[in-house]
Formats: C-alpha cells, sequence, structure tokens
C-alpha cells in the first residue's frame, strides 16, 4: 500500500508498505518513494521497478537434482564428467541473485521454495513450473557403417541373380549338347561327349576362346551370344564391386526396432538410473555390457559397436582418443525423446510469478542459450575433405579363396587326366 505522510503544513512524503511472506518468517517493508514541498513539486527517491523486484536478502531454500555417476571412473573421466544441468542453473540463480537481492539457504529438514530437476507426477500438485533449462538427452553413439567389405566379391548380386546365373549354365550347356548331337548326327562334329560341351561352354565364358571352330551359324551365334552375356556380366560384376568400395552408404539403424535387429554389440554406461526401455534392450542383446569411456571407445574404434551415454558429457574424451575423422562421423541414435531439467517453484510462492518473468527475459535475451553452447560438448563437423577405404587382407580373402580353389581343382583336374590317359594306355596294351 502507498502512505501519504503530512510532515508539516507544506510538506507532504510518501513511502511504499508491503509484507513479505516466507516459511518461517514474515517481514514488514517500508520504502520512502517520493515527496512534495512548496518549493519541489515531487521528489523521486530511488526507481520504483528496482525497489518492487528487490526482495531484501529474503532466504530462498533451493534444491538441485543430482546423479553419481562418477563411480569406478579414472581420475580424468571425474574431471571431465561435469553436470552441465547443474552448472546452468547454478548460473541462472547467480544472475536471478544479483537482480532481486535474496540469499540461497541451505535447507535443513524444512520445505524448499524451488527445486530443480525432472518433473514428475508426484510434483505435480504441489510445485509450479517456473522454466525448462537444460535439455538431458542420452544417445546410442556408433561408429558409421561402411558396408560392404566383407565378402564384397560375392556380394554384388543378390541370390536371386546368382541362382539365375546357375540356372542359364545349366540350359547353355543342355542347349549346346543338343546342337552338338545335331551336328554330329549330320557327321559335321567328331566328338560330341559331355567334357566337349563343358569345355566349349566354360572357354567361351571364361574368355578363353573354343577349340572348335565351326563352319556353322547357328553354332557361331551360340559362341558368340556366350561371349556377349558373359562380357557384359563381367562388366556390371566389375563396376558393382567398385561402386560398393567407393560408396559408403548411410546407416539404416533410425528406431529402436532397427537396432534390436541390427548385428551390432550394445554397451550401457555405468549409470545406476536409466530408462526402462534400455534395460528391455540389453536383456534381449548378446552382448549385456555395463562399460565405461575408455573401454568403450576402444570398442567404438573397432566398429559395430554402439554405446549409450550422454553425448554433451563425452565428446571431449572422445575427441581426445578417436582421430577427427572418426570423431566426426559418429552416428547419435536417439531412442527416447529430449527430457527438459525442469525449475519448479512450490505451491503459493509469494515470489512465483517474479521469477517466471526473470527466467523468461533470462532465456528471451539469449542468456541461457550463450551457456548451453558454452558448456555443452558437442560432435565436431566433418570439413570437406578427401575419404579412402583401406582393402585389407580380410577384405581380399574370398578373391584368394576362390583363386585358390580353382587352382587346386586345375591341379586335380591335370592329374586325373593323367591318371585316366595312364589307365586308358595300360588297358589297350593289356588287350593287345
Amino acid at each position: 500500500m502507498t502512505i501519504i505522510s503530512k510532515k508539516n503544513v507544506s510538506d507532504i512524503i510518501s513511502y511504499e508498505f508491503w509484507e513479505m511472506y516466507g516459511l518461517n518468517n514474515r517481514r514488514s517493508i517500508l520504502t520512502h518513494t517520493g515527496a512534495w514541498s512548496k518549493f519541489i513539486q515531487k521528489k523521486q527517491q530511488g526507481a520504483f521497478y528496482r525497489d518492487r523486484k528487490n526482495v531484501h536478502g529474503s532466504k530462498l531454500k533451493i534444491s538441485s537434482e543430482m546423479c553419481n555417476t562418477t563411480t569406478g571412473k579414472t581420475l580424468q573421466e571425474k574431471y571431465a564428467f561435469l553436470k552441465i544441468e547443474r552448472e546452468i542453473n547454478c548460473i541462472l540463480l547467480n544472475l536471478i541473485q544479483y537482480i532481486h537481492n535474496f540469499s540461497i539457504g541451505i535447507a535443513q529438514g524444512e520445505r524448499l521454495d524451488i527445486i530443480s530437476g525432472f518433473m514428475e507426477e508426484s510434483l505435480v500438485n504441489i510445485t509450479d513450473v517456473i522454466a525448462q533449462t537444460y535439455p538431458f538427452r542420452k544417445t546410442f553413439i556408433l561408429k558409421n557403417p561402411v558396408g560392404g567389405n566383407k565378402n564384397i566379391l560375392i556380394k554384388p548380386f543378390s541370390p536371386k541373380v546368382w541362382y539365375m546365373f546357375i540356372l542359364l549354365i545349366f540350359i547353355t550347356t543342355a542347349l549346346l549338347k543338343i546342337l552338338l548331337s545335331v551336328l554330329h548326327a549330320f557327321e559335321m562334329v567328331d566328338d560330341k561327349s559331355w567334357s566337349l560341351v563343358i569345355l566349349i561352354l566354360l572357354s567361351t565364358i571364361c574368355l578363353e576362346g573354343s577349340p572348335i571352330e565351326s563352319h556353322f551359324l547357328s553354332f557361331r551365334v551360340f559362341v558368340y551370344t556366350c561371349l556377349l552375356s558373359s562380357m557384359m556380366l563381367y562388366n556390371y560384376y566389375s563396376s558393382n564391386v567398385v561402386s560398393i568400395l567407393l560408396t559408403k552408404p548411410a546407416p539404416n539403424i533410425k528406431s529402436l526396432a532397427d537396432l534390436r535387429k541390427a548385428n551390432i554389440k550394445l554397451g550401457v554406461e555405468n549409470i545406476p538410473n536409466y530408462y526402462k526401455p534400455e534395460s528391455e534392450l540389453l536383456t534381449t542383446n548378446d552382448f549385456n555390457a555395463v562399460l565405461n569411456l575408455s573401454e568403450a571407445i576402444v570398442a567404438i574404434k573397432g566398429g559395430d559397436f554402439a554405446y549409450y551415454t550422454e553425448p554433451a558429457t563425452r565428446y571431449k574424451l572422445l575427441q581426445e582418443r578417436l582421430t577427427f575423422l572418426e570423431a566426426c562421423s559418429l552416428v547419435e541414435i536417439d531412442l527416447v525423446p529430449v527430457a527438459f531439467v525442469t525449475v519448479m517453484a512450490r505451491k503459493k510462492m509469494e515470489f512465483k510469478e517474479l521469477l517466471k518473468i526473470t527466467y523468461r527475459i533470462l532465456i528471451e535475451r539469449g542468456f541461457l542459450n550463450r551457456e548451453i553452447r558454452r558448456l555443452l560438448e558437442r560432435k565436431p563437423v566433418c570439413l570437406a575433405h578427401v575419404d579412402y577405404t583401406v582393402l585389407t587382407l580380410h577384405d581380399l580373402a574370398v578373391a584368394f579363396i576362390i583363386y585358390s580353389a580353382g587352382a587346386i581343382l586345375s591341379v586335380i583336374a591335370l592329374l586325373l587326366e593323367h591318371l585316366y590317359v595312364r589307365i586308358v594306355n595300360i588297358y589297350q596294351k593289356k588287350t593287345q
């Protein structure tokens, strides 16, 4: 209320009086606002807004939710694991304390004025939301799956293409057998055996030429057709191999179902409190591991591993132990929506509207975003660069296996052929 006091006949003084109610105290405040005299019409002492926003050192009891997430970690990881939401809330509270001139007290078994944490159902009826501050998110971090390097020489074609290719070989062999039988019936070819048929077909497909020189148009058309189809098949095959080596497909893991179906290992950070979907996912996966960051980085570098953690506090150590290209190419997969740390005040708190307006001013003027950008660790941005794919022995193992199998089969066929010829010669000598 405003109080007008008449000091004498010509002087009038005005005051503003209000009472402040706390949990355990009640204070009356009287502020001098102005004066009038015969010579001075109005004399204002002090800014009205400044006096209104000044809570005169009232003690507010504030609590902040904290999680013990540094159990069992090294000293470096403990130092790196900063609770950013706590820092942001402390910075904002210090600004508000400077603006409104209140003091912060430690609650000792008493009710709280302000708390910060996640809004829960149990808090709806006893608190009012003041503002949302820190965006808390946990995600799976994994190396970008390149794909196409394992068994690359047998992957360009789908199984159906391989089945049709084998069927084409059988059909072509049968047609060539029929053609040679017809030519033999007209005494145009001396040999119509299966060995000759297979030899002609394999020599044509392998681009080695044919041992038979025929003057018949049908036979030539058949050989040229096999030669042309095999060349097209080889060109398409080699182009697919090159395209797979040069192309890095985007990760196709976008949801919890995709991650559950994917053939990758999962690990979770050693945090006591984590969401229920995470525990369900780990129980259905073959790799149920709770790892610290040092062990997880080794697994991430190896590939085919996803680590569930809070990225805001982990990218600093990841950048120290990974190369720049490895760090910037990491993939994040969110499983749950972002949860905001909320600042709440108790019901019917006398400073509730004042704090709401102040928090809104700080957010609109960019104080909150500035502190989040300053404290939050983010994934580095990949710059323009020339990347390359290293071919290892593992990538070319299939080629060596196929080549070795062909060489072994050719040696076996040669030995069998010599053995067959020797047996035939021995048999002929005995019959003579």
